[in-house]
């Protein structure tokens, strides 16, 4: 009975407006990441994002996407990210060698050199699904353009009719992006809206980069504001 009493309380608890939310993160199959047994030599400053390849996707989808993933990966401190176009990229064959899974060592000294990138992200946007469920798919990889090695890499997979996937959607809208003047039921916009859900998926991706890649320093650490995780007795300490 004390047990079933301390639930319902730590429940109520959880329910109160401006009270700690639980973090509620996917299953392993929705966001699976690997990197490479060996750091890089010397940190990345900065790394470029092409365009995503597109096997399921339209191109507004595509920028959308981008655009958030550079967003939330700045947001983590790690490094620069500078998204450039298929024009910026005239005479490097980043898309054929994504399609092989080999890149040549000329073509990143070019991005090296064109950029200043330590640093090269290659993606597909597998899957982009509005209606009747949001759905994205995605594979990212990040490469080292001095030694040509895959540092980081992730396959992501998220249905909003997962409900797991729900739930961590729902407390990254309350945790993260909430204005902390909106009603907690805002929350459900995020399972409708393209471009929350995209913001969602970009969040997760930098999520499990900064887990990956600095697992000791604050980025990987959820940047959630102060208000969002406030508890009762933080007003008055």
């Amino acid at each position: 009975m004390r047990r079933l009493a301390a639930l319902v309380a730590l429940l109520a608890l959880a329910a109160a407006p401006g009270c700690l939310l639980v973090d509620i993160t996917p299953g392993e199959q929705n966001v699976v990441p690997y990197r490479s047994e060996r750091p890089p030599a010397s940190p990345l400053r900065r790394v470029v994002l092409p365009p995503l390849r597109m096997e399921d996707a339209e191109s507004p989808q595509e920028l959308a996407l981008r655009n958030a993933l550079v967003d939330q990966i700045t947001s983590r401190g790690l490094f620069e990210v500078v998204p450039v176009t298929a024009r910026d990229l005239e005479d490097i064959e980043l898309d054929s060698a994504r399609m092989k899974g080999v890149y040549s060592t000329a073509d990143l000294l070019a991005l090296n050199r064109r950029f200043g990138a330590d640093g090269v992200f290659t993606g597909t946007l597998l899957r982009f699904r509005a209606y009747p469920q949001m759905q994205i798919g995605m594979r990212l990889h990040l490469i080292d353009c001095r030694s040509g090695r895959v540092l980081w890499g992730t396959d992501l997979h998220l249905d909003a009719s997962d409900r797991r996937v729900a739930d961590d959607a729902h407390n990254w809208y309350d945790l993260v992006y909430r204005d902390p003047t909106e009603s907690l039921v805002e929350h459900e916009k995020v399972l409708v809206s393209p471009r929350l859900f995209s913001t969602y998926a970009a969040y997760r991706i930098s999520a499990t980069l900064a887990r990956s890649l600095r697992p000791e320093s604050r980025a990987a650490e959820d940047p959630r504001p102060a208000a969002a995780v406030e508890t009762k007795g933080d007003k008055n300490s």
